[in-house]
């Protein structure tokens, strides 16, 4: 009968979780809002090379290429992969991304099962993770969050899952290499990922205490020899290529050696206040304060008797909040650290309010929580929504009314925007299928002496005097179409 009770819980956690997913990613439209301004150009790149090389060459190229900054060599390989199969339907690799986002959420889930929790916390546990500002990684196709997240879940699912197994299972050898493999995994999807891996080694040291209480450390050590030197032998040799031949700092994030202490240590305290982390800090606020009104004293009692999820915990906290102080920890760069904060103030601290009075306060400051994030995922993914849309109006107005998809003559392209060249000149090429197309960036310090055939700009620098004077055109030359809410105008040289 628990049995039967048990594959019940599981569909029903198995429905709730796809329908979040359908309502914030199909009811948005953010799964079929199509080519979007922001990375999705990389992928027309890849597409583009497929088309003269093998699907190993380009992995390849892409890997090798990538390394000049970056140590995420399997984010290169999936993406080669995924658009080999999918080519540029950015439909279908919206579809197959939310796939991806269920999975998790579910093995986040069964992870959390594998604690003996009940399943509101379990359900807590892995729906804070996955919805928040970081579920931006679930709505946008271009990131290593997605595929990260997916790998990190099912590890922790097999952890979990092979000491809690009547089979067994964590002895069996082959069940130790899959392990592993899907820790060297992790490491090489991303930095932030690959810097969490010493962290395993404590939570397999909580669930082999769970297993096996009369044993010390010690004979842990001996036991699990195999999965400690694997583990730190893929971070050091990882943090070795990062240190020699990529480097720590990349510009928006990373570790900035240059930086002074204290202006580092202002940095760490800031990141800790945004609008997004202050949720997570007042949360901790509040389970710390319900925490020591139960036990008062005993809170070392309880760290010393969660040992390994606390650590595993803290461990990724830790390390996630330096790396990304340089930059922002919001929004997807929030992975993996949240799996650290829903480890500790969800899965161990929940688990010690025994009192229906303070346990009650706090299941309901962390649905709060949960709702705020599921808030923060449907703004997200209903704005990307819009700019997919919008992005593409504009480009196939460009083409169409501009034109561009004539192979007979060259066009010229104006763009205003910053940043936008790029993405705009890949996706009218491939568009069109004319690779006649010639796209310029203007700003204030250009001298523009050419005639342009479209204009793409946006409404305060189209209805700009000296803008027009400064490119040597007169506006009644043009066609306008506006796109969104003023957020575009396609003008077309009559």
């Amino acid at each position: 009968m628990k049995e039967i009770s048990k594959k019940y819980e599981y569909l029903i956690v198995l429905l709730i979780d796809v329908t979040l997913f359908v309502l914030l990613l199909v009811w948005t439209g953010s799964i079929n809002s199509g080519y979007h301004l922001v990375d999705d150009h990389g992928q027309l790149d890849i597409y583009n090379m497929l088309q003269n090389n093998s699907v190993f060459a380009v992995i390849e190229q892409s890997v090798r290429d990538d390394f000049q900054i970056r140590l995420r060599p399997l984010y290169q390989v999936l993406y080669v992969l995924k658009t080999y199969i999918f080519r540029c339907d950015f439909n279908n690799m919206m579809f197959f991304t939310m796939l991806e986002g269920i999975a998790a959420f579910y093995f986040l889930y069964l992870f959390a099962k594998s604690l003996k929790t009940y399943a509101i916390e379990a359900f807590l546990f892995a729906g804070i993770i996955i919805f928040g500002s970081q579920f931006e990684c679930f709505h946008r196709i271009a990131n290593q969050e997605n595929d990260g997240l997916l790998i990190m879940s099912v590890l922790l699912f097999l952890i979990g899952h092979g000491y809690v197994s009547e089979k067994e299972l964590f002895k069996k050898v082959w069940y130790r290499c899959i392990i592993i493999f899907v820790v060297l995994l992790s490491s090489l999807q991303k930095e932030a990922f690959m810097i969490s891996v010493p962290s395993y080694i404590f939570l397999l040291w909580h669930f082999y205490r769970i297993r096996y209480p009369e044993k010390s450390v010690r004979v842990f050590i001996k036991e699990n020899l195999d999965f400690i030197i694997s583990f730190l032998f893929i971070f050091l040799a990882c943090m070795y290529i990062l240190l020699n031949y990529v480097g720590t700092n990349i510009g928006y994030q990373g570790v900035d050696l240059s930086m002074p202490l204290g202006m580092y240590v202002l940095k760490m305290i800031r990141v800790l206040c945004t609008k997004t982390t202050i949720w997570y800090s007042g949360t901790a606020a509040v389970a710390l304060i319900l925490l020591m009104s139960v036990y008062k004293r005993k809170v070392i009692d309880i760290i010393k008797k969660e040992t390994g999820l606390v650590l595993f915990s803290a461990y990724i906290m830790i390390v996630e909040w330096v790396l990304h102080t340089k930059g922002w920890l919001s929004l997807r760069y929030l992975i993996p650290y949240i799996v650290g904060w829903s480890t500790l103030f969800v899965l161990v601290i929940f688990r010690y309010l025994r009192f229906l009075k303070t346990r009650s306060i706090y299941a309901f400051v962390l649905s709060l929580d949960l709702m705020v994030g599921i808030s923060y995922a449907f703004y997200g993914a209903g704005l990307w929504a819009s700019d997919g849309v919008e992005a593409e109006m504009m480009l196939n107005s460009a083409i169409i009314r501009g034109g561009l998809d004539n192979k007979k003559s060259s066009h010229k392209v104006l763009v205003s925007i910053e940043n936008l060249e790029k993405p705009s000149m890949k996706y009218l090429k491939y568009k069109s299928g004319n690779e006649n197309i010639f796209i310029n960036y203007y700003d204030e310090q250009d001298n523009i002496t050419d005639s342009y055939q479209v204009l793409i700009t946006n409404y305060e620098t189209y209805y700009d005097d000296e803008w027009f004077e400064s490119i040597n055109s007169d506006r009644t030359q043009y066609d306008e179409q506006v796109i969104g809410n003023n957020k575009y105008i396609v003008a077309v040289n009559n």
